[in-house]
């Protein structure tokens, strides 16, 4: 997805806080349920949320995968194809 050489903070934004990169989001469609991903090198990912969290997530009717760069969002989304009447 990137050239050779292409490193993190070419990519991704880095969180003021704890200095990682926001690299991921799974995001409920039908609630204000989602989960969040961090990454630095030489460190464990970070988590926002609980893994019951992403396991809710994961169960919706409808959710987004989201890899939040720079330049823009790359997502899917997921969920119950329900046909419209008409």
């Amino acid at each position: 997805m990137a050239p050779s050489g292409t490193t993190w903070g070419d990519l991704f934004e880095r969180d003021v806080t704890f200095a990682d990169y926001h690299v991921a989001s799974a995001v409920d469609a039908y609630s204000d349920r989602h989960y969040d991903v961090y990454w630095a090198d030489g460190r464990e990912p970070r988590r926002n949320g609980e893994k019951r969290v992403l396991l809710d997530i994961s169960r919706s009717r409808g959710f987004a995968m989201v890899m939040p760069f720079k330049a823009g969002c790359l997502f899917t989304i997921m969920g119950a194809c329900e046909r419209l009447p008409g």
